[in-house]
């Protein structure tokens, strides 16, 4: 028997931009956790993860302004597609083999808004959770 291509897939064979379609699921904890985020000047985002106990790598980030997901690019300058995980509702690093963290992926998808008004100010007191500081 034949089953039905589901909604998604048909909304993208029609052209609807593949950002529109998907739902991000915000988690409490990711598996890359990242030390610092820095918008650049060339419009990227730059992030530095610690890899525990590998150490730390460098990501930076471009968004995409025609509807994808955006890109990935590594110390070695080569550029990825970031990749969505309908399982997990979450955007994935294509070099990392991970989730990528919730404000990385807030600042992806919000075209329009800049790292400063993503930050959300944190009580001293609960200054020590979370998935990391920006830097």
């Amino acid at each position: 028997t034949q089953r039905p291509l589901p909604n998604k897939v048909c909304s993208y064979l029609c052209r609807r931009p593949l950002a529109s379609l998907i739902k991000l699921k915000h988690q409490d904890t990711r598996n890359l956790v990242y030390k610092t985020l820095r918008e650049l000047r060339d419009g990227t985002l730059q992030v530095r993860y610690d890899l525990f106990p590998a150490g730390e790598e460098v990501m930076r980030y471009r968004r995409c302004w025609t509807g994808g997901l955006g890109t990935e690019i590594g110390s070695d300058g080569e550029e990825r597609q970031i990749v969505y995980s309908e399982e997990k509702k979450a955007l994935l690093s294509p070099r990392l083999s991970g989730e990528i963290p919730n404000k990385v992926a807030d600042w992806l998808q919000c075209k329009f808004l800049n790292l400063v008004d993503l930050a959300v100010a944190r009580n001293r007191a609960n200054a020590g959770g979370g998935e990391g500081g920006i830097g």
